[in-house]
């Protein structure tokens, strides 16, 4: 039985699937079945696979396109390793990335899922750039309500976890952010990681999931984060207006436009703080580690607050930049205190 049963999804990716099979079978850490998903691919996946002859892979074929969730599920129930690591066609992995991530589960008994930092590439293989995850178990659940804090293609997860977390949900409302929600229910029941190497190339393609749907996987995942913020908080304080201020101050760039009112920056802050309340009461973090990092999200948003106020524009008039940089000046009173604790 191996250790780590590596679960990957491929539909028309032929042109990527050669190197990245290589790749894993190519792994330093070697007590692994790679089991591949042929999601019903009407190109020359098929002939690709078949070239390999390693007793450690095993191809599934779908007669029908049945979407990533779906398909996923399929391999991890037939998979037969204490960790479950994913992957996609279009992504390489360094050689160590799988012994580090099991080095990281065996060190960590509480863990349950570790992913890693990217460098990111165009088709072309132009490196775009180094994507940098939050490492820290309290920074990822803090992130999860907002976006992703993992990178699909580069978890690890413990199996066992991953059963009672209930696999991926095959619901049709959830098709774009499958991973996203699997988070909201894997992570809580135990801790989470980003090793900070780049232990995965992962490439940017025009023809991408979060390219062709970016509409409606951006609905969907203000779904997910709207009833995420919404457990966290309670019913009595979750507001339907919170979500759309909160993005507008989080995302709204100090070198923008000017278009974040005095009041919408206040009901956001109003409403990040009552979050973060929720947030340190849903989850059993050490103290010392709860005020290190309420501080850093309060110096985050103060300095963003001010950045907002210092902006000049025709929007942006006297008394509202005023307003923004009193508050901005609140948040990073309140950061100081909590670095005096």
């Amino acid at each position: 039985m191996p250790l780590v049963s590596v679960v990957l999804s491929t539909y028309n990716d032929a042109a990527f699937l050669r190197e990245s099979v290589q790749r894993l079978l190519g792994q330093t850490f070697r007590d692994l079945e790679l089991i591949i998903v042929d999601d019903g691919s009407t190109d020359n996946t098929a002939a690709v696979l078949a070239g390999f002859q390693d007793s450690r892979l095993r191809v599934l074929r779908n007669q029908h396109n049945l979407g990533l969730a779906a398909s996923l599920n399929r391999g991890i129930a037939l998979a037969s390793g204490k960790y479950i690591a994913r992957q996609d066609a279009d992504t390489i992995s360094a050689a160590n990335r799988l012994q580090l991530q099991v080095d990281y589960l065996a060190r960590h008994p509480d863990a349950v899922v570790v992913g890693t930092n990217v460098v990111a590439t165009e088709e072309t293989g132009r490196v775009r750039g180094l994507w940098t995850l939050p490492p820290e178990d309290i920074d990822i659940k803090w992130t999860l309500l907002f976006r992703t804090p993992l990178i699909h293609p580069t978890v690890m997860m413990r199996a066992d976890a991953l059963a009672r977390s209930g696999l991926y949900s095959e619901d049709a409302e959830f098709c774009y952010v499958e991973d996203f929600e699997l988070w909201q229910r894997l992570c809580p029941l135990g801790t989470c990681a980003n090793l900070r190497d780049p232990l995965m190339n992962f490439t940017c393609r025009e023809g991408s999931v979060c390219v062709r749907h970016a509409d409606p996987q951006q609905r969907q995942i203000e779904m997910v984060s709207r009833r995420a913020m919404a457990a966290i908080m309670g019913s009595d304080h979750w507001r339907p207006d919170f979500w759309p201020v909160v993005q507008k101050f989080l995302y709204s760039p100090a070198s923008g436009p000017g278009n974040l009112g005095a009041g919408e920056a206040a009901l956001a802050i109003s409403a990040l703080e009552r979050l973060y309340f929720g947030f340190s009461r849903a989850y059993n973090f050490p103290e010392r580690e709860l005020r290190r990092h309420n501080k850093q999200v309060h110096t985050l948003w103060g300095r963003h607050c001010l950045g907002l106020g210092l902006r000049r524009s025709g929007a942006n008039n006297f008394r509202r930049r005023a307003s923004l940089m009193a508050a901005g000046a609140g948040l990073l009173s309140k950061a100081a205190y909590l670095s005096m604790g």
